[in-house]
């Protein structure tokens, strides 16, 4: 299942990087936290991806003419093929609480399901503001505390997570380090049961379409993920 759940990561890599349209489309929806309804493209903007793993929207954000640095604490063999796009780049062994840049120095930022392994939220958040230009533009995302899974467990999805928050803890804690919160949604099923399967199903085998009615059908409070967008005060 691992080595399914890979290719099928190589997949939508490949495609954001040979399919214009596509990332155009992917941009906006809401899997992808519309990215691009708030990051702005083009000559001059300089964005950060905080925690990139495989790079899936350094490509995306690549793709469309933005540039791009993703950083992460461990590196991933898809970074080789992103990096053919002229307009990004990568560092590897970089923590979010020390990040190796100079005050200012970015516009826009992306972090996407990275701040729940944060040693600490609080340095990382100061960090990201310290690199961010005042004004600059953020889309955060994170896993819901109370999502469906684990209100009927009792258990994180991801047993590795140190950091949930409600969508009200999660402003919060972003007002708490500089950020104004512009806009917030939420979105996402995750079941109780079967879980393996359905991790395996949604990342490689089940439609968006589908994906973004369960999400539909399933009460806020318990949705998966929380997205803000934000500014820098």
């Amino acid at each position: 299942m691992t080595q399914q759940l890979a290719r099928s990561h190589d997949r939508v890599i490949f495609r954001l990087l040979s399919d214009v349209r596509f990332c155009e489309r992917a941009g906006r929806s809401i899997s992808y936290s519309r990215l691009t309804d708030w990051i702005p493209l083009g000559a001059g903007i300089k964005t950060l991806e905080l925690g990139c793993g495989p790079g899936r929207y350094v490509a995306l954000l690549g793709r469309l003419g933005g540039s791009v640095v993703g950083v992460d604490p461990v590196s991933f063999p898809t970074w080789a093929r992103i990096s053919q796009l002229k307009n990004v780049e990568f560092h590897s062994a970089v923590q979010a609480e020390a990040l190796p840049f100079s005050d200012g120095e970015f516009d826009a930022c992306i972090c996407i399901g990275a701040l729940l392994y944060f040693d600490s939220p609080d340095l990382g958040l100061s960090e990201l503001h310290r690199v961010l230009k005042p004004g600059s533009r953020v889309v955060l995302r994170s896993v819901n505390r109370t999502n469906l899974y684990t209100a009927r467990t009792g258990a994180p999805i991801d047993p590795a997570s140190n950091n949930l928050y409600t969508m009200m803890e999660l402003v919060e804690l972003v007002e708490q380090h500089g950020f104004r919160v512009v806009e917030r949604f939420s979105h996402g099923f995750f079941p109780s049961r079967l879980t393996n399967f359905w991790w395996y199903a949604a990342n490689v085998i089940l439609p968006d379409t589908l994906l973004t009615w369960l999400s539909s059908r399933t009460p806020t409070e318990r949705h998966v993920n929380n997205s803000l967008f934000l500014t820098r005060i």
